[in-house]
């Protein structure tokens, strides 16, 4: 009987493609979006002012789980927006002044007039 394991050629061992190449330069785009999802968006889009009207209507009437749910689509929480604080944080020209900002910072944490996310922010 012949051995059949003598003429499977060389197997390939590791990762199929060269670092920075795609195994497919001609596949989709990066950042575009399915088919089915801008349908989807599109559709939303038409009836969003219908989708808030209903929603507001469904809280008024005491639904407050509807209206979260609803408005988390429509009104995403808003990200870096920018905070006031009524204190003065020192410049920072070298590494002295980089320990003098933070106490400033920490010390209006301990106080209560700022969040430790507003700080965060912040520094």
């Amino acid at each position: 009987m012949k051995d059949l394991t003598d003429n499977t050629g060389k197997k390939q061992r590791g990762k199929p493609f060269e670092k920075g190449k795609s195994g497919n330069p001609l596949g989709r785009p990066i950042g575009s979006r399915n088919k089915a999802t801008i349908l989807a968006q599109n559709m939303f889009d038409d009836e969003v002012e219908v989708i808030s009207r209903k929603a507001i209507e469904i809280a008024l009437n005491g639904d407050m789980t509807a209206i979260k749910f609803i408005l988390e689509r429509v009104l995403p929480p808003r990200k870096d927006v920018p905070m006031e604080y009524d204190f003065d944080i020192p410049d920072i020209n070298n590494i002295e002044d980089t320990t003098k900002a933070f106490s400033v910072v920490i010390n209006n944490i301990i106080k209560g007039n700022i969040s430790i996310p507003e700080a965060k922010s912040i520094v």
